[in-house]
């Protein structure tokens, strides 16, 4: 798909978002502007990241843990993340295990109508860096075209990416809507996972920074 002047404007993504704080691409859809995102979204200097430089934790499905005694394989809070169907925005196949290994998952979900989502993506790569020391490793999944019920592709995945620039979050995109049903509805849709990949929290339609950093935070049990 080649993007017109018309789709471009109507993604009105990062300019607008970094720019106000706020954004109205689709105000009868999403018209909340985020809470806290004055807050610094760059990078800071916490050394090597998960999954990339020296010393950095082992990443990759052959460091999927086992399902820990006691737990279920699932949806819920406290049972164990499902894999998914993705695709890497090259259109390869991709998957969440991936990305085992790593203290914490968050996994945050976008629809490319939502100006609440693209208000948050603008800043994940800065709340990536300010927890990768810790084991943190952040993905981006997008569920949904700029039209909503429309499935994204890989256009889509790569004009979100190149205009958030994302180096250390792993941006897929969910054409067969597999996520979905993680969340049951909503925008805005994030989850944070424990090393055993253990759904720990969810949050839709999150409307501060501080609440994403604070329920980080608690998966790695730092204060």
């Amino acid at each position: 798909m080649t993007y017109t002047d018309s789709m471009r404007r109507s993604l009105c993504i990062w300019a607008l978002a970094t720019a106000a704080g706020a954004v109205g691409c689709s105000p009868e859809r999403d018209a909340r502007a985020i809470e806290g995102s004055g807050r610094s979204g760059n990078p800071v200097n916490v050394g090597p990241s998960v999954g990339s430089g020296s010393g950095a934790l082992p990443i990759g499905p052959e460091h999927c843990p086992e399902v820990p005694d006691g737990y279920l394989v699932g949806e819920q809070i406290n049972e164990v993340l499902p894999d998914y169907e993705l695709r890497h925005c090259d259109g390869g196949e991709a998957s969440l295990t991936e990305v085992c290994g790593a203290e914490a998952l968050f996994l945050f979900s976008a629809q490319g109508w939502c100006s609440i989502c693209q208000n948050v993506s603008v800043h994940l790569e800065g709340i990536q860096a300010e927890y990768a020391d810790l084991g943190l490793k952040t993905v981006l999944v997008l569920t949904e075209h700029t039209d909503a019920g429309t499935p994204p592709d890989a256009d889509l995945c790569s004009y979100w990416r190149s205009e958030s620039p994302h180096e250390e979050v792993l941006t897929l995109y969910d054409p067969n809507g597999t996520l979905f049903s993680l969340w049951g509805g909503g925008s805005s849709q994030s989850a944070f996972i424990d090393r055993d990949r253990v759904i720990r929290s969810k949050l839709v339609g999150v409307g501060s920074l501080d609440e994403l950093r604070g329920q980080i935070a608690a998966v790695l049990e730092v204060d």
